[in-house]
């Protein structure tokens, strides 16, 4: 029954993160920009989610500037690295389980575990996925029909690396390597996935298990909705630092020397945010509010779709 976990959860998660594209591409491109310096300079590319939403759609159309970049890669993930962290969630969780009867409750601490293991594992295995997007997203913009370079984004006036995404895995590979290119900003994605996975998918089983006993609610969309929307916000602040440092670390800069550290940019992203706890945390937060835009109207569709096919496939609800 695994592969049909695994697909309904990468079906629900397709259709979901697709209708939020635009929200991630944004979410990339303001963790991305460049420190700003301390005093004077000019201002940033974007200055906020709806500045830099707005600014997109005039220069590159809604379509061209956020829905398209990433979006192939978006899909792709869906099916591999989203469906099998969530898919193999029930079976980890129940081979982590010491209950021998199956109506006792399951620790929250077992469902932690099993959403970490899921979510670390499919994160190490499918991390070029997450790289190659990322890419897609922060290189979008309208090419110079003339010159042939980006005239608008983030790397305006500079050449697009990538044609498309299918062809950016060879490439990355030739011009980077494995370990340097495809697994680039590993650490980070396992580290952010098992936050991701064990807050998510833990918080979302707990939660429908506590209202149901509470309230009195049955198995159904308006449980599955509510549960999921509190879920997603949940996961979405426990791991928002470490998804800024996977996107900085994961793009590398153009004008960054070959042999530079990937976590240079996030030092002086550090170094330049003022300093302090304060500094410390507006810059591992940059994106937070389009971040938790995206994740609650993402988990208002995915984990109930996801509950919906799993019924279609014969599962039991999650």
């Amino acid at each position: 029954m695994i592969w049909k976990e695994v697909l309904a959860a990468g079906g629900g998660c397709a259709i979901a993160d697709s209708l939020l594209n635009p929200l991630e591409v944004m979410k990339v491109k303001l963790q991305l920009l460049p420190p700003s310096p301390p005093t004077g300079g000019s201002p940033p590319y974007y200055s906020g989610m709806i500045s830099g939403l707005s600014k997109c759609v005039a220069e590159d159309g809604l379509v061209s500037g956020l829905y398209v970049p990433g979006l192939v890669a978006t899909n792709i993930r869906a099916f591999t690295y989203t469906g099998f962290r969530i898919g193999l969630y029930p079976t980890v969780r129940n081979a982590l389980s010491s209950n021998t009867d199956a109506s006792a409750p399951i620790p929250l601490t077992t469902k932690l575990g099993a959403g970490a293991i899921t979510g670390a594992i499919s994160a190490a295995i499918f991390c070029p996925v997450d790289v190659v997007r990322v890419r897609m997203q922060a290189q979008s913009g309208t090419v110079n029909a003339t010159t042939g370079l980006l005239k608008t984004g983030l790397n305006a006036g500079q050449p697009r690396r990538y044609s498309s995404t299918l062809g950016a895995f060879p490439q990355i590979l030739r011009e980077e390597g494995a370990a340097a290119g495809l697994w680039r900003g590993s650490l980070p994605t396992v580290i952010r996935a098992a936050g991701l996975s064990g807050s998510q998918l833990a918080s979302y089983e707990t939660l429908k298990t506590v209202v149901k006993d509470a309230m009195g609610w049955k198995e159904g969309p308006v449980l599955h909705l509510s549960c999921s929307l509190a879920s997603g916000l949940i996961a979405q602040t426990v791991i928002q630092p470490v998804d800024t440092i996977r996107s900085v670390v994961m793009v590398p800069s153009a004008t960054a020397a070959s042999t530079a550290s990937p976590w240079s940019p996030v030092v002086q992203g550090l170094k330049s945010s003022g300093g302090g706890l304060a500094g410390s945390l507006r810059f591992l937060y940059r994106g937070y509010v389009v971040a938790c835009c995206r994740q609650g109207p993402i988990m208002l569709i995915q984990m109930p779709l996801v509950e919906q096919l799993r019924l279609q496939m014969g599962l039991d609800h999650f």
